[in-house]
């Protein structure tokens, strides 16, 4: 060890004791970036023994004091292993170097900062810290942050941070627990997948402004995450990769509001199964690749028409209020076209569903009608026919007065083409008959509930004799027609 070594680690102990700050940083930007901290002298060096021994030493305690070792500009030499241990003081790096990785593994800790540092990569599974775990500005190359069941009683912060490790992980967090927020925003940068799956957030889970990267897979699996407010992808977001949040719980608000979603000939966004109360998605572009919000649920859902995705499934999507009513109907029905697993009427109900509890009436019978068209395309040839009839006749049952219009325009016809007949074509059944009265005789014929004696008292010939018939069919098929829209309608109320 030489001098310069031995006085900075009895100055590191000193400082603790106090709990000053040992700053080791020359003034000049260029020779202080921790990026460059392999080339840093000696005397700007550290053993990690050292710290483990001012962390965990009972020893280094004064009178129950326990001040932060707090460190800037300095070079960590070896292994900082701290597996298993219980660190006795709060741990604050600020523009330091490591050579190596930094060991948590299973350790209790107070709160440990690394702000600004460099390092090769961070192993803390099970870690529990009492306060926050805080990684901002931090640098890791080449490794993974590891953190599965790690349980952090304050927040975990990486603003600013970025981590590099493509192919890999950038973050593995399985069954994490974070007390308050977690924050990877402000710059934040990911080359290699977050792995989140079973995580828990308390509050709020921040990646307003983060860079996402991991082409062709998942840049951040979160499935079955829980967070405890709201989880904000906004501010310039941009994901390569798949987001995926299947079965995931968002208390709050889940907001991708200009947001940048790619994941070609994948899914770039996939919410199965999840729930949120509030959902925002207005993104930047339409997304390169698919959307997934199949069995979602989703109190209140707020999109944007120019931005959504080609493809999009929506069966068993949930949600009670759109809140863009700037949208039109034709577009949202356009909307459910985008599902592309064929014919899903739960769609067509949802979405009727929430334009009635808005009371918008007329758009919630327009999607219904809609609806009702859609089956067409997937019935036979009886079924298509009967299927026009009910459209043009009555709307399905949501447009019974087409049947009125249906029935004025046969009777104004039906009345000229007997009055044309009449006498000739139009026989008096018996000696003592009514006046003959084209408009009531047509009336009488088409309705098959009516009886105005015109129809028992003349006998139509020839040409007439055929309008007859056709007339009795056109009412019968009418009135089929109604009963069977009516009765639709009645089913789905």
């Amino acid at each position: 060890m030489t001098g310069e070594n031995a006085e900075l680690e009895r100055a590191v102990h000193r400082a603790t004791a106090k709990g000053d700050i040992v700053d080791l940083r020359t003034g000049s930007p260029e020779r202080d970036e921790p990026a460059q901290g392999g080339t840093w002298s000696a005397d700007r060096s550290i053993r990690a023994e050292v710290l483990i021994d001012v962390l965990t030493d009972e020893r280094t305690i004064s009178a129950g004091r326990r001040k932060a070792v707090r460190l800037r500009g300095v070079r960590v030499v070896g292994s900082l292993d701290l597996e298993s241990a219980t660190l006795l003081r709060p741990l604050l790096l600020q523009d330091c170097y490591f050579d190596q990785p930094l060991i948590l593994h299973e350790a209790n800790a107070l709160a440990v900062r690394l702000l600004g540092c460099h390092l090769p990569g961070v192993a803390a599974n099970q870690l529990r810290t009492r306060d926050d775990l805080d990684f901002t500005k931090t640098t890791i190359n080449g490794g993974a942050v590891h953190l599965r069941g790690a349980h952090i009683g304050g927040g975990l912060w990486f603003t600013g941070s970025e981590l590099h490790n493509p192919g890999g992980f950038a973050i593995f967090g399985n069954l994490l627990t974070v007390e308050h927020s977690m924050f990877c925003r402000n710059g934040f940068i990911a080359r290699g997948e977050i792995r989140l799956r079973s995580a828990s957030i308390g509050s709020q889970f921040s990646l307003n402004g983060a860079s996402l990267s991991n082409p062709d897979k998942a840049a951040l699996d979160g499935s079955r995450l829980h967070v405890g407010k709201d989880m904000f992808c906004k501010d310039r977001f941009t994901c390569e990769g798949e987001l995926n949040l299947d079965g995931a719980l968002v208390d709050g608000t889940l907001l991708l509001r200009e947001a940048t979603l790619r994941n070609a000939g994948g899914t770039a966004f996939s919410f199965r199964s999840g729930r949120a109360r509030t959902m925002g998605f207005q993104l930047q572009e339409p997304p390169l690749g698919a959307v997934v919000l199949t069995n979602a649920q989703v109190e209140e859902f707020d999109d944007e028409s120019e931005t959504w995705p080609e493809v999009i499934w929506l069966r068993g999507f949930k949600y009670d209020t759109l809140r863009n009513e700037t949208i039109s109907v034709r577009s949202r029905l356009n909307w459910l076209t985008r599902h592309p697993d064929g014919f899903a009427p739960g769609t067509y109900d949802n979405l009727a569903t929430a334009y009635k509890q808005a009371g918008q009436a007329e758009a919630a019978r327009r999607v219904a009608i809609a609806k009702h068209w859609r089956r067409r395309r997937e019935l036979k040839l009886p079924g298509k026919l009967w299927n026009w009839l009910l459209y043009l006749t009555v709307g399905y049952g949501y447009r019974t007065w087409l049947a009125g219009l249906w029935l004025a325009g046969l009777l104004l016809v039906g009345a000229a083409v007997f009055a044309d007949a009449y006498p000739s074509d139009m026989l008096q059944a018996s000696t003592t008959v009514p006046a003959f009265q084209p408009l009531a005789y047509s009336l009488d014929v088409l309705l098959p509930v009516v009886d105005l004696g015109q129809q028992r008292s003349w006998l139509p010939q020839r040409g007439a004799q055929v309008w007859s018939w056709a007339m009795t069919a056109a009412g019968w098929v009418l009135a089929t027609a109604v009963i069977a829209g009516i009765g639709n309608v009645m089913r789905r109320e």
